[in-house]
């Protein structure tokens, strides 16, 4: 009887089952504390409209986003369109993408632009007074003056053109000089397509526009021409000869203070905009140290040239 007492292997079926089970609730115990752990995505709080691994969209980013989307979209159309954003965004990170050096680059250049902005947004020009404004008027005429425009008539007559024909189209012009403005019927022989009718009359032209329409030893000879009626001496080019009639001329004129004051300000204002920029770069070099290497920069090829800024003349 004492040896049933005491500690030991079970004897009697009663005691076997106890053992057995107590044994399987053990093993259940351990079994269950050696299981991983799920993750634990916490509920959303008032603020939070949703969660995506650990990114958050919340309701002040929502009705941001609001104001930018369709007003066709819904708010929950809104809404998974900012999780498929968040996923996008995530994943993108995840694979390294975000590390590329084309994104790199792009992210660079967003955030110095607007660095940019938020610095020029601190800016505040000192306002402009009148007396600014008409100084600069009054000290720069030239800027603010009509250019002179001229009216002229040309005869143009071929490559190869007989020395004694061009004499005598010369001839013809200089004896009918007072009778009219422009050529008169003497245009008709020219090979200049504009020029034919009218008697050669060609319209108004400044030194810039006939720089553009004509070659430049027309042009120098079009400015040249002083007074009304004056006939300028056959100009021989390489697309022909050429007879010019100065007909009519409006010297430079400076514009009334008033139609030119609004221009005035906005000028001086961008200046001033320009040195603040200037100076706020002055201080960002001072910061940051800056090292150049200009040999290897003069072994890289040779920029492109310049296209030609001229234009192809008028016919």
């Amino acid at each position: 009887m004492e040896s049933a007492l005491l500690p030991g292997k079970p004897t009697s079926p009663v005691q076997r089952a106890l053992v057995q089970r107590c044994g399987l609730l053990l093993l259940t115990g351990l079994l269950a504390s050696c299981r991983p752990n799920d993750p634990v995505i916490p509920a959303p709080s008032n603020q939070e409209l949703a969660r995506v691994g650990s990114q958050t969209i919340s309701v002040e980013s929502f009705l941001n986003e609001r104001t930018r989307a369709r007003p066709s979209e819904s708010n929950s159309e809104l809404l998974e369109r900012l999780i498929e954003r968040e996923l996008l965004y995530t994943d993108a990170r995840r694979s390294g993408f975000d590390q590329s050096p084309e994104i790199q680059a792009a992210w660079k250049e967003w955030l110095a632009q607007r660095y940019r902005e938020v610095l020029e947004s601190h800016d505040t020009p000192t306002p402009l007074s009148e007396t600014e404004i008409r100084a600069e008027y009054t000290a720069h005429p030239e800027r603010y003056s009509t250019v002179r425009q001229i009216r002229v008539a040309l005869i143009r007559l071929p490559v190869g053109t007989p020395p004694e024909r061009a004499q005598a189209l010369v001839d013809a012009a200089q004896r009918t000089a007072g009778e009219s403005a422009h050529f008169g019927t003497l245009a008709a022989q020219s090979t200049h397509p504009a020029s034919r009718g009218q008697g050669g009359d060609l319209g108004w032209l400044t030194q810039s526009q006939a720089a553009l329409a004509f070659p430049p030893e027309v042009a120098t000879a079009l400015v040249t021409l002083k007074h009304p009626g004056e006939i300028s001496k056959p100009v021989a080019t390489a697309e022909g000869l050429h007879l010019l009639k100065l007909m009519e001329s409006r010297p430079e004129q400076p514009k009334p203070y008033e139609a030119v004051r609004d221009a005035i300000a906005f000028t001086l204002q961008r200046h001033k905009r320009q040195a603040a920029e200037q100076q706020r770069f002055a201080q960002l070099r001072s910061r940051h140290p800056i090292s150049r290497n200009p040999e290897r920069l003069a072994e890289i090829a040779p920029e492109p040239p310049p296209v030609a800024a001229r234009p192809p003349r008028l016919p």
